[in-house]
């Protein structure tokens, strides 16, 4: 079949589009590799706590950097040297980041950027579940910070002969009363997104927010949290699962 040369030209604009569209992403890439950090080190103490998920978003969106693991002799020394005096501290290229919540954004954003998607609704959304997490944390820390000895802060005296009984019945009243309303929110939030994740299909920073909190609470180490906490909540588990078989996450935490 002989085409018209109406025809032919609208196959030629087809064409060169697609080659500039082709060159345009290639560009893109180039300049995201240029742009990108030579060097990338997250300092904090050998646990999880709030550097987990800014790990883990480092290393779900593919991006190298050293996992810098201090012990708590070593802090106070360390302590005077950085800026904000507080941990953890994200190091780029020589600037230094102490906000944990902003250090998930931008890791987030990182690699092919799906951790925290540009879309202003999707963003949303991974938003206000980051938000809950940061609602559920703030809810235990009365628990968790009497229970380290920091009874001061909550205007008991040093000597707080007390506060063993507190303790026990913070994290109890906690386990009854407040997780129960965060464990619903989870799996409402993972159903009304369609799952697997709490929004939608694909794992994002919402995820790596909630999970080492959510963990937390089933592994047994907290006095008066027994191991079998999570069980009421088998959405909540099957959750944690779901994120805990991804490759790279399971091998992350196999080499711990």
């Amino acid at each position: 079949h002989i085409l018209s040369q109406p025809t032919m030209a609208l196959l030629k604009l087809a064409a060169a589009a697609a080659v500039g569209a082709a060159a345009y992403v290639a560009v893109l890439k180039l300049k995201k590799i240029i742009s990108a950090p030579k060097s990338i080190t997250l300092t904090y103490f050998n646990i999880e706590g709030v550097a987990e998920k800014v790990r883990l978003a480092l290393l779900l969106s593919g991006t190298k950097f050293e996992d810098k693991r201090i012990t708590f002799g070593e802090w106070p020394e360390l302590k005077k040297t950085i800026k904000s005096g507080q941990l953890p501290l994200l190091t780029i290229d020589g600037m230094e980041v102490s906000q944990s919540a902003a250090m998930l954004r931008w890791a987030g954003s990182l690699g092919d950027g799906s951790l925290y998607p540009a879309d202003p609704m999707q963003r949303l959304k991974v938003d206000e579940m980051v938000g809950v997490q940061e609602d559920l944390q703030r809810a235990w820390t009365p628990s968790l910070y009497m229970g380290m000895g920091r009874h001061q802060a909550f205007g008991h005296p040093e000597n707080f002969e007390g506060k063993d009984a507190i303790v026990k019945a913070l994290r109890e009243n906690f386990i009854k009363d407040t997780l129960p309303r965060f464990m619903k929110y989870i799996a409402d939030a993972i159903t009304a997104s369609g799952g697997p994740y709490l929004c939608g299909s694909t794992v994002t920073i919402a995820d790596l927010a909630m999970l080492p909190q959510v963990r937390y609470f089933g592994k047994g180490v907290a006095d008066h949290v027994p191991k079998d906490t999570l069980d009421p909540y088998p959405e909540v588990k099957a959750w944690i699962e779901k994120i805990m078989t991804i490759p790279a996450v399971k091998e992350y935490y196999a080499s711990l």
